[in-house]
């Protein structure tokens, strides 16, 4: 549900020699603005499935003049510095050594702030077509800012979630509906009784945890049809991406082959019990002994998922838990400390997917 009173926003401040970027009357400014429309607009709406709200461009002159900050509900969240008059070459850093000596310059490798690539910042003198054909990446400065605001959107969806306000997801609605309520409660009759704060609360929790909402027309069809069984939200979800096993799949698996640490069943059993007696609130259970030996179990694992690169596609470990009721919970239960643990049931492999079981989750000390 959103939360009375906060309006999400971001905010990108500049340091004094960057503030060209803000004055409207010059050209590099309205590139720039189309630059932020690009990463931060169309791209996200590819990606995710919805934009994020306009971004606040502001000076900030204690910055070094050329340093920007990226901020998120007025939360750092990432920086870097620029220069207007400068390329950034992106490449192996014997590939940039060699650049050096062919044009006799005396740049200094750095890493860049988006992926921490060996790269430097080459003047606009040089002609920029022959460095390419070296193999490496170029980006102007503008570039470097839009990229590195929809990295740090893509990889902070717990703060990212907060645009995907039930205002934003009617809008999504009537865009795929043509505005059209008719049309929409005949294909979702179901819907009729729940609500969009409802339905906004499933739509964050896809997202929040990998999952674009791109598909929207998909996503609301697998919402109506888990009506029919359950109106619990986070039940609802999981059902959800149950439907979705396919995508989840080919989002972790590397070769069809998923990397799993497994839940034990008895702890399963346990930390279900657990949540049953106390309605489905996991407090007392995160104040429990089981529930720090299971978090050293969950860190150990990590560590030994990282050492022999048991990792998902995009390098995060991977929890199973065996039945879908309590997987949304035991995500919840560790994200704290292990915000990039994925959390997955085995009703989200799709069929011709192998699932590896490298670990076992346990609260004895004796983990593996």
């Amino acid at each position: 549900m959103e939360v009375k009173g906060v309006i999400p926003h971001i905010s990108l401040e500049l340091g004094k020699d960057l503030l060209d970027l803000m004055d409207d009357s010059k050209e590099l400014s309205k590139r720039f603005i189309n630059k932020l429309d690009i990463f931060c607009g169309a791209s996200c709406i590819k990606e995710l499935g919805f934009w994020v709200s306009p971004i606040v461009i502001k000076a900030n002159l204690e910055l070094e003049k050329n340093m920007y900050v990226i901020k998120i509900n007025d939360k750092e969240l990432g920086h870097g510095r620029v220069y207007l008059d400068k390329f950034l070459v992106i490449g192996p850093e014997s590939v940039l050594k060699k650049i050096i000596e062919n044009l006799e310059i005396e740049e200094i490798i750095i890493e860049e702030p988006v992926y921490n690539l060996p790269a430097m910042w080459l003047e606009d003198k040089y002609n920029i077509y022959l460095v390419e054909k070296e193999g490496v990446m170029v980006f102007d400065s503008i570039s470097v800012i839009g990229m590195h605001l929809y990295e740090i959107i893509r990889s902070n969806l717990n703060m990212t979630v907060e645009f995907l306000t039930p205002l934003v997801v009617r809008t999504l609605i009537n865009k795929k509906f043509n505005f059209s309520s008719k049309i929409f409660y005949k294909l979702f009759p179901e819907l009729r009784l729940f609500s969009l704060n409802e339905l906004t609360e499933i739509l964050r929790n896809l997202v929040r945890e990998g999952i674009p909402i791109k598909n929207l027309d998909l996503i609301l069809g697998y919402v109506a049809e888990g009506l029919r069984y359950t109106k619990n939200i986070d039940l609802l979800t999981d059902y959800v991406r149950s439907k979705l096993a396919l995508y989840i799949s080919d989002m972790l698996a590397r070769n069809k082959v998923i990397y799993v640490a497994e839940v034990k069943p008895t702890l399963e059993d346990i930390i279900w019990e657990n949540l049953k007696k106390n309605n489905f609130d996991i407090t007392n259970f995160l104040d429990s002994e089981i529930c720090k030996n299971l978090l050293v179990s969950v860190k150990e694992f990590v560590e030994y998922a990282k050492s022999k690169n048991y990792l998902s596609k995009d390098y995060l470990p991977v929890i199973m838990t065996c039945f879908l009721g309590l997987r949304i919970y035991f995500k919840r239960i560790i994200e704290k400390e292990f915000p990039n643990v994925y959390v997955i049931s085995y009703s989200e492999v799709f069929r011709g997917y192998k699932v590896e079981k490298i670990w076992t989750i346990d609260v004895n000390r004796d983990f593996k």
